[in-house]
This record gives C-alpha cells, structure tokens and sequence, in this order.
C-alpha cells in the first residue's frame, strides 16, 4: 500500500509539471500571436500529454465556415512526458498560400521547419520560440500570398 500512495504522489507531482507547462507554452505562444487562436491543454485522458494549437486568425467566425483548421496556420503540437525531460512534435507546421499558376491544388504551402525537440522545460519553451520567430518571418514575408488573405482582419497580422 505504501509503494502505491508513492506512486500517486509521483503521478502527482508529474501532472503539475505538465499543467505548468502548458500554461508557460500558451503563455509564450500568445506573446508571440497575440490576436492568434492559442491554446495549450493538458489531458491524462491515456497518457499525460500537452495538446497545443496556434492559428492566425484569433476569431474561428472570419475562418471559412467557422472552422478553426481552416485557419491558414493551423498548426498543432504534442507534449509528451518522456525519461529524460518531454518531447514535443508537430502535425503540421506550414502556412497555406494561395497555389502556384496553373496548379490544380486548391492552395499551396510553405513549410515551416520544426524539429521533434527532447529535453526539460527550457528547451521545450526554446524550440517553440524559435518556431514562433520563424513563423512569423514566414508570414510576413508571404503576407500577400496568403490564401484567403482579403478575408482576414489585419490585426492578426501584426506581431
């Protein structure tokens, strides 16, 4: 009975690390996206993970039918618990542009590099800042390419 009361207080203990990393990623995140769609959520629904989403456009009415993946961002992290720390990957990291001349896809994308990222808070909170500080240049660069540009406000351009 002891070793299993320790094992809830680890377990514990464990959850409240992963609760305050989300909360320092959402915090970090909505510096960087201020107007953006942001949200860092932990779950122990299976395993304990971090479920983080970052899109442009901050209100999901302008998006096309209301949809927040329709946002031209729409980029999901994970957070998982790992021996050595946490590791973070990404479903997707790229920014939907309007499609190249005489393309046949509906859009286009430009990729966004992130690497899948092992180690302690720190460096979980350095690899989305790099993230977020590329994916800013990127939007910023390729602003009027964006697809479905004229539809969004331009306070969610602004950085």
């Amino acid at each position: 009975m002891k070793q299993f009361k320790q094992f809830l207080n680890e377990k514990d203990e464990s959850a409240q690390d992963m609760k305050q990393l989300a909360n320092d990623i959402e915090t970090l995140l909505k510096r960087k996206f201020p107007n953006g769609n942001v949200y860092a959520r932990f779950s122990n629904n299976l395993t304990e993970s971090i479920s983080v989403w970052v899109g442009l456009v901050g209100n999901t009415r302008e998006l096309t039918s209301g949809i927040a993946g329709n946002d031209p961002l729409a980029t999901g992290f994970t957070v998982f618990r790992d021996p050595k720390g946490f590791i973070i990957e990404t479903r997707r990291s790229a920014l939907s542009v309007n499609p190249e001349e005489g393309s046949y896809m509906a859009m286009g994308s430009v990729k966004i590099p992130f690497r899948k990222t092992r180690g302690d808070e720190k460096k979980i909170l350095k690899a989305l800042e790099r993230w977020a500080d590329r994916t800013i240049a990127v939007v910023r660069d390729e602003e009027a390419n964006i697809y479905n540009r004229a539809n969004y406000s331009d306070k969610y351009f602004k950085f």
